[in-house]
């Protein structure tokens, strides 16, 4: 997989992983670059990636993996996000003072277990009782 620049994923991928390596890479579009807005048709590319000096774009190492295992690990750190408010929300029901349902205890070793699903893009979650 080549880098997809109109991907902001991808691109923000790419840039960050680029910069844990030591490279020092710019992203900003030809048009922006001369003083132009940037027409609603562009298409971004690599073209409007400004490397440090001394730096070629086709002597870069190969990251595409690197840039695959980010976006995921983000998407999955979405997922806990979403899932530790979801949980947050029913923590009320967990007070010393209240009894949960066998549907509120199931409910949230649902969402404790929303990470053992296989993709974080098609995340299945329980209905809340």
């Amino acid at each position: 997989m080549a880098i997809d620049w109109n991907n902001p994923e991808q691109r923000s991928s790419a840039l960050e992983i680029y910069y844990d390596m030591g490279y020092t890479l710019e992203f900003m579009p030809v048009p922006m670059r001369q003083g132009d807005p940037l027409p609603g048709d562009y298409v971004l590319s690599s073209i409007d990636v400004i490397p440090e000096e001394g730096v070629s774009l086709d002597t870069l190492p190969d990251i595409d993996d690197a840039i695959t295992q980010r976006i995921l690990d983000t998407a999955w750190s979405r997922v806990r996000y979403d899932r530790d408010t979801r949980i947050a929300l029913t923590d009320v029901w967990a007070m010393p003072d209240r009894t949960m349902t066998d549907e509120q205890i199931a409910y949230r070793q649902a969402l404790r277990d929303i990470t053992n699903q296989s993709d974080p893009n098609d995340i299945t979650w329980p209905t809340k009782p």
